[in-house]
C-alpha cells in the first residue's frame, strides 16, 4: 500500500513538471513570435520610396551635378510625356539619353527679356523602369546662376521703378538705379549686409556673388516728418503726372512732369523749388517741397509747345 502511494505521488509530480515545461515553451514561443513580428515591421520599405501603382521608376544619372534646370519626378505612367529642362552650357551641350538611346530634338527657351534660360527636350515614358543619363558633349560648363532678392524698406519702395529681383549669373555686373529725386536724405544699398558704393547720382552697381544674395535699400539722414500727406491732382486729362505715388512726407521733394507747359494753382502755400523745360526729353518738370498737410493742385492754364 505504501509503495502504491509513493508511485502515485511520483506520477503526480511528473505530470506537474510536464505542465510547467509546456508553459515555459509557450512563453518562449510567444516571445519568439513577437520578436519576429517586431523585426518584420522594421524591415518594411519607406513609403516615400514606393512607386505608385501603374507608374515606372525614372532614375536620373548626371555626369556633372546641376545639369538639370528643373528636377524630375521619380516615376511616371507609361505613355506620359516627360519634359527635360537642362542648363545652357558654354560651347557645349547636354547630351540626354533614355535607356542608352538619344532623346531629342533640343530647343532653347527664352525669358520675357529675350535671354536664353534653358534647353528643353521631351520623351514618352516607356512601360518599364528607365534610366535617364545626362552628359556633357564637349566645351565647358556655363557659370552657375543664383537668386537676387531686392528688399527696399517702406520709405524706399517707391524710389525704384524696377524690383531688380531675379536670377543672375555669378560674376555678372548688376546695375540698380533710382529715378526719384530726394532732398536732405541719402539712399543706402547693402549687398548681404555690405554697403554698395554709388557709381553716379542715383546709380549703383555690383558683381553678382557665387551665392544667393539680398540687396536692401534704406533711406538715411532724412529730415522729413513722420506723417504722410496726400497730393491730390485735379487733372481729368491726365496731363500732369508724378513718377512716384501720391503720398509724401513733410519736407520731401515732389517731382511732377508734363508734356505741355502748365500753370498750377495749389490750395495752400507751397515752397516751389524748380520749374524747367527739359529739352532733351521734351518734357516740363515741376518741383516743390511737401508741406505739413495734404495738397491739391489744379491746372489753371496750359499751352501746347
Amino acid at each position: 500500500m505504501k509503495k502504491l502511494f509513493i508511485l502515485a505521488l511520483s506520477l503526480l509530480l511528473f505530470a506537474s513538471l510536464l505542465v510547467s515545461c509546456s508553459d515555459n515553451e509557450t512563453v518562449e514561443d510567444n516571445g519568439s513570435k513577437e520578436s519576429l513580428k517586431t523585426d518584420s515591421s522594421t524591415e518594411q520599405p519607406d513609403k516615400k520610396d514606393e512607386i505608385p501603382e501603374g507608374e515606372y521608376a525614372l532614375t536620373v544619372e548626371e555626369e556633372h551635378k546641376g545639369l538639370l534646370y528643373e528636377p524630375l519626378k521619380k516615376s511616371y505612367k507609361a505613355g506620359e510625356k516627360v519634359i527635360v529642362k537642362t542648363h545652357i552650357l558654354m560651347d557645349a551641350s547636354v547630351v540626354v539619353k533614355l535607356n542608352g538611346e538619344s532623346v531629342g530634338p533640343q530647343k532653347s527657351v527664352k525669358d520675357e527679356n529675350g535671354r536664353f534660360i534653358y534647353n528643353e527636350q521631351e520623351f514618352i515614358m516607356p512601360p518599364q523602369n528607365s534610366v535617364l543619363s545626362l552628359t556633357v558633349g564637349g566645351g565647358m560648363l556655363a557659370p552657375p546662376t543664383y537668386n537676387l532678392t531686392f528688399e527696399p524698406e517702406k520709405d524706399c519702395v517707391r524710389l525704384f521703378e524696377d524690383t531688380f529681383s531675379g536670377e543672375y549669373t555669378a560674376g555678372e555686373t548688376i546695375k540698380i538705379s533710382s529715378s526719384v529725386d530726394i532732398l536732405d536724405a541719402e539712399i543706402l544699398l547693402k549687398l548681404n549686409g555690405v554697403k554698395i558704393e554709388e557709381t553716379d547720382y542715383g546709380e549703383w552697381q555690383f558683381v553678382m556673388p557665387s551665392e544667393d544674395a539680398t540687396v536692401k535699400a534704406y533711406l538715411i539722414g532724412t529730415s522729413w516728418g513722420d506723417d504722410w500727406h496726400y497730393l491730390n491732382i485735379e487733372d481729368r486729362d491726365g496731363i500732369l503726372r508724378t513718377i512716384a505715388d501720391n503720398y509724401y512726407r513733410e519736407g520731401e521733394r515732389v517731382t511732377l512732369y508734363s508734356n505741355v507747359l502748365l500753370y498750377l494753382d495749389a490750395d495752400c502755400e507751397i515752397n516751389v523749388l524748380d520749374y524747367l523745360y527739359m529739352e532733351s526729353e521734351g518734357i516740363y518738370e515741376y518741383k516743390f517741397i511737401m508741406p505739413r498737410n495734404d495738397v491739391t493742385l489744379k491746372i489753371s492754364e496750359y499751352k501746347e509747345k
